[in-house]
């Protein structure tokens, strides 16, 4: 095999490893408590999941994962708008709701009950 071929044959190999990492992540959000808990799940090193991310998706596997929760959470809100924040904090894979509290105001520089009420308007809104 050439030098070239091999090339793009490795880069196919991790694309497909690192598309598989975020697809078992978003099946499994709900049991995935950190990135080094991901990668433990999907049998790799921490460095390796952080080199692959970065590498096709241009993020970070934090960001990666901070975005899923936000946007499950959303979810979430949208699909049973009267869902607790300590469910949903359960759900989205945090220990409790001072946990989303903490996530969200750290990462989003929001809080739980501001996305429920931006779920509410953008859903009243939507039936007019």
């Amino acid at each position: 095999m050439k030098n070239e071929e091999f090339k793009i044959l490795n880069n196919s190999v991790g694309a497909c490893r690192a598309y598989g990492a975020v697809s078992y992540l978003k099946m499994n959000i709900q049991n995935i408590k950190s990135v080094d808990s991901w990668a433990k799940n999907i049998g790799i090193s921490r460095v390796y999941l952080y080199q692959l991310i970065k590498r096709y998706y241009k993020v970070t596997p934090s960001m990666i994962l901070a975005d899923l929760r936000l946007k499950t959470l959303r979810k979430l809100i949208e699909k049973n708008p009267n869902v607790t924040s300590y469910a949903a904090a359960i759900m989205i894979g945090l220990k409790n709701e001072k946990a989303l509290y903490k996530f969200l105001k750290s990462n989003f520089g929001t809080h739980f009950t501001e996305l429920r009420l931006r779920a509410l308007r953008e859903h009243l809104l939507g039936l007019k």
